[in-house]
């Protein structure tokens, strides 16, 4: 593997780890993507489209599309509706 993909790859571990990601609902069964998931723990930590965009090394367009498919996915008519449900069904904790 080329070196700056070494790094790359590397960053984004560091950067998942530091994230703390967890999901009381990681099994094949669940509803979200792991990446859905991803992006509704750090919406609840408070972290605005921009800052995931740039943790997780994808655009922001990509980001909205994750909000827009976790409001479906839940049926939530915000993101704090879609994350009171997460938690309440214990997708998040």
């Amino acid at each position: 593997m080329p070196k700056n993909k070494q790094n790359v790859a590397g960053k984004k571990k560091k950067t998942m780890h530091a994230f703390n990601i967890t999901s009381a609902n990681s099994g094949s069964d669940s509803l979200l993507t792991q990446r859905e998931l991803q992006t509704l723990q750090q919406i609840a930590n408070g972290l605005s489209s921009k800052h995931i965009a740039d943790a997780f090394t994808i655009s922001k367009d990509t980001v909205e599309t994750h909000r827009k498919n976790i409001l479906k996915k839940l049926e939530a008519d915000n993101m704090v509706q879609a994350v009171a449900k997460a938690f309440r069904r214990k997708i998040l904790k």
